[in-house]
This record gives C-alpha cells, structure tokens and sequence, in this order.
C-alpha cells in the first residue's frame, strides 16, 4: 500500500472513478446480478479475527482501504437507489 501513499491519484482513478463507472455500466446495461469483492484491508487494524461481513469497518488506515470502502458504500448506494443486484 506504500504506493497509495506516494501516488494516492492513481487509487482515486481506479478505485474510485474506474469503480463508479462499472457501475454505470451495470446500470446502463441492466446487469442481472453485480457480483463484488472488496478487500480485506478495509477492516484496518481490527484485533477481531477472523473478519466477518457484518463486522463494523469505519476506520481504514491506509488511503487504498478507504477507496475499498468507499466502493462498498457506493455498491450499496447503486443497489438501493436503483434496484442493481450487488452480491
């Protein structure tokens, strides 16, 4: 993650605007089922292990955590607002 730090630009074009366009895409093309994996770092420096979905996750410490996280709740946004099934 050390290049997040360096280049924190490049997480913003790929993770960020290149996310938001799949899912534009997925909306625009009415994609039956959106199926997402996101990344574990987003549970940041939780002692709790193993992770589990349901765990809260609200403290990324590193700026590619936070573009994964970002990507879940945009996930969860475009399912909710416009009927895309997000698995």
């Amino acid at each position: 993650m050390r290049y997040s730090i360096d280049n924190p630009r490049a997480y913003v074009r790929s993770n960020l605007d290149g996310f938001f366009n799949i899912l534009e895409l997925s909306k625009v093309f009415e994609v039956e089922n959106f199926v997402f994996a996101s990344s574990s770092s987003v549970y940041g420096n939780d002692s709790v292990s193993p992770f589990t979905e349901g765990q809260p996750c609200n403290s990324p410490i590193s700026f590619y955590a936070a573009t994964k996280k970002a990507n879940e709740l945009m996930a969860h946004a475009y399912s909710h607002i416009h009927g895309l099934p997000i698995t």
